[in-house]
């Protein structure tokens, strides 16, 4: 008698792979589960903020590398880095302020 191909996979799973098929959902639940975490979210809407307010040109990759380690510092420490990246532009800035920063002249 022929099984169905569902019911021939689990009669062949035994339960060693059912576990690590358990444990390996149980880690992706997890992980899931911090992705929508609201402070992670916070932290992220924060630095596509300062992305956008300040005109900065970011490519994709780096864009991504940042929202994935800016998660795990603390807000204080963001903002304290912020501060430093203000000072850093208002030091660099032209006379005329803006300009220098968006269109790169000297």
């Amino acid at each position: 008698m022929a099984l169905p191909p569902g019911r021939l996979r689990k009669a062949h799973r035994g339960m060693p792979q059912r576990e690590t098929a358990k444990a390996r959902y149980r880690q992706h639940r997890e992980r899931k589960r911090k992705r929508l975490d609201p402070t992670q979210q916070h932290k992220r809407d924060r630095l596509g903020w300062i992305i956008r307010y300040h005109h900065l040109e970011v490519d994709e990759p780096s864009r991504q590398r940042a929202e994935k380690s800016i998660v795990h510092y603390e807000l204080a420490a963001i903002a304290e880095s912020e501060e430093a990246f203000l000072r850093a532009i208002r030091r660099d800035a032209a006379p005329n302020g803006y300009a220098r920063l968006v269109t790169g002249i000297p």
